[in-house]
């Protein structure tokens, strides 16, 4: 392992994508999936030497193995609901946002930051983009470009783009809500899966933003907004009705 390899990057990348995965709609095949990427995941936190990181994926480990489809599929349910759960939504528009039109602003900017690295959003998966595990992908893909330049010896320029898109992507968005939501959900759920799975968020971005030099961001409680009709921005415009992306 080298600095010049991307072999850091590579795991940080595999982390974003398993948490991404983790926090998405179970499909039947996302068990196996999870499972199967565990002792992977812990040989790339190895890489990266962060102690917190281990410590909370082998706490989480048993519980991943310990579930079936179904079963895991109830239980989403059960923590997060068929709408917006009010004490713990996954979306970064609902903290600390309180008009429909604050939100509005929040999820251009989020797409914006997609459509400068090539992300389009997959048209058969229904949620918004600012979804914990729509967020947690576009790290992942960062990370991944960041790797690949790494390995291909492309020139510094085009690595600095993909660090500073990283930076400032967790600066602006992520690394500002996640914490509280991490909080509010483990407060919520304690140590059931989602709860065990937002522990592992939480040790993993806290590494991150100390590794770019940031400081995590504090929200108050979710803000779950009913808009009327007259305060209802244009239907075709509006960012809360793009589909999540797709899992790479």
């Amino acid at each position: 392992m080298c600095e010049t390899c991307g072999c850091k990057p590579m795991a940080r990348s595999r982390a974003y994508e398993f948490i991404s995965a983790a926090f998405s709609y179970p499909d039947p095949d996302l068990v196996e999936f999870l499972q199967s990427r565990l002792p992977d995941l812990e040989n790339r936190f190895l890489v990266l030497a962060d102690r917190p990181n281990l410590g909370a994926l082998r706490a989480l480990r048993p519980a991943i193995m310990s579930y079936s489809p179904g079963e895991l599929e109830s239980e989403y349910v059960r923590t997060f609901g068929h709408t917006i759960s009010k004490e713990f939504p996954p979306y970064e528009a609902e903290y600390g946002q309180s008009h429909i039109f604050q939100k509005s602003q929040n999820l251009a900017d989020i797409a914006g930051f997609y459509r400068a690295f090539g992300q389009e959003l997959a048209p058969d998966l229904n949620d918004r983009l600012d979804h914990i595990g729509v967020e947690l992908e576009f790290m992942h893909v960062l990370c991944l470009k960041e790797a690949y330049a790494l390995a291909k010896g492309h020139p510094e320029e085009q690595l600095a783009v993909c660090r500073e898109a990283q930076a400032k992507f967790l600066g602006e968005h992520l690394g500002q809500w996640a914490f509280g939501f991490v909080q509010k959900l483990e407060t919520g759920t304690g140590s059931t899966l989602y709860g065990l799975i937002g522990q592992l968020l939480m040790a993993f971005l806290t590494f991150e933003m100390r590794t770019f030099g940031l400081e995590p961001g504090e929200v108050g409680d979710p803000v779950i907004v009913e808009p009327s009709e007259e305060g209802m921005p244009d239907c075709e415009a509006c960012p809360l009705v793009v589909p999540a992306a797709e899992r790479g």
